[in-house]
C-alpha cells in the first residue's frame, strides 16, 4: 500500500528565517505565549478572529518541533521588550 503525505502546514519561513503561519505578520514566536498563556485556542482566535484554528494548531506543532528554538526566541523577545519599558521614563501622572 502506498501513502501520499498531504502538507498543508500553513507554516513558511520568512526571508530571516522566521517561522510564520500564512503571512508574515503571524509569527509563531508571538503566537505561541498567546495560545499557550492566554486560554487556549479559541482564546486567541477571540483576539486575531481572521486566524482559523487550523492557523493556529500549526503554529503549536511547529512550537513543538523547534520548542527550543522557539522558547530562546520568545526570551529575547521578552527581554528586549522588557529593556524598552526600562529605557522610556514614566510619564507623570495626569491630574484633571
Amino acid at each position: 500500500m502506498t501513502m501520499t503525505p498531504i502538507r498543508e502546514t500553513h507554516i513558511y519561513l520568512d526571508e530571516n528565517g522566521i517561522a510564520c503561519v500564512d503571512t508574515p505578520r503571524n509569527k509563531v514566536k508571538m503566537l505561541v505565549p498567546m495560545i499557550r498563556d492566554c486560554g487556549g485556542i479559541e482564546e486567541t482566535i477571540a483576539i486575531y478572529p481572521h486566524l482559523k484554528p487550523a492557523q493556529l494548531h500549526a503554529a503549536m506543532t511547529y512550537y513543538y518541533d523547534h520548542q527550543a528554538e522557539i522558547d530562546a526566541a520568545i526570551q529575547q523577545a521578552q527581554e528586549f521588550e522588557q529593556k524598552m519599558r526600562e529605557a522610556v521614563p514614566e510619564l507623570p501622572d495626569r491630574k484633571s
